[in-house]
Parts: C-alpha cells; sequence; structure tokens
C-alpha cells in the first residue's frame, strides 16, 4: 500500500523530470495489475490544483483536464473522490474556485439547506444544485 503525495502525480502529470515520471507510471502499473493500493488526499487534489494555477500558470481548462486525468484513476482511493469529481464538474461551469465548488458539493451531500457565505455567487449557485 502505498500514498502518493502531490510532486508524484506532478511528475506523472508535467513529466519533466522523466526519470520520475517512470517511477509513477510503473507504481500505477502495479495497481492496474492488482499488485498496489494507491491512497491520497484531499489535501494533495487541493495542492495540485494549487500548484498547477500559481507555479506552472496553467489556465483553468489544464487545471480541469489534470485533475479529472488524476480523480478518474480507477486505483486510486480517495475518500470524497465522488464529491470531488461533482466539485470539478461545477468548477468547470461555474465562475468560482475549485476550493469553493467542493464546498458547495460537500454541503449538499450532508444535506444542508443554506449554505453560510458572504461569496454572493456561492450563495446563489448552491440553491440552484441539485442534492
Amino acid at each position: 500500500m502505498i500514498f502518493i503525495d502531490t510532486n508524484y502525480f506532478l511528475r506523472y502529470l508535467i513529466n519533466d523530470l522523466p526519470e520520475q515520471a517512470d517511477e509513477v507510471e510503473r507504481v500505477f502499473h502495479r495497481a492496474i495489475e492488482g499488485d498496489e493500493v494507491i491512497h491520497t488526499s484531499l489535501v494533495v487534489i487541493f495542492e495540485i490544483s494549487w500548484v498547477l494555477r500559481s507555479i506552472y500558470e496553467s489556465d483553468k481548462d489544464a487545471v480541469i483536464a489534470a485533475l479529472f486525468k488524476i480523480l478518474q484513476l480507477p486505483f486510486l482511493q480517495l475518500e470524497e473522490k465522488n464529491i470531488c469529481l461533482q466539485a470539478l464538474n461545477l468548477y468547470e461551469l461555474a465562475n468560482l474556485s475549485f476550493e469553493d465548488c467542493y464546498n458547495l458539493c460537500k454541503a449538499k451531500s450532508l444535506g444542508c439547506d443554506t449554505f453560510g457565505s458572504f461569496d454572493k455567487k456561492a450563495v446563489k449557485l448552491f440553491s440552484t444544485i441539485g442534492d
């Protein structure tokens, strides 16, 4: 069993250090074969988004594509993976941050009927998204 941190995923996505990217590919291949269980966390997902935007200056579409690539790995174990995917879909459509979209989806998943925020766009969007 292995926990994968942000820099591992970044090597996979960016392939700027081929030797490290190859190592990630080997770990993923072992997971595909059922010989490895891979875990990560929500913090890692949010760090990937931040690093791509802030350090690599990726645009929103590139960040969305990268996060979908990670979240759709069938062997990746991640608590709240479905909420992350919902948030990513919402982020694609909304003029809010990925983090805000995650919080909206998380609130809906908890059955909240109100979203307490001074961000009027988020509050308005919360009332329109399904459960």
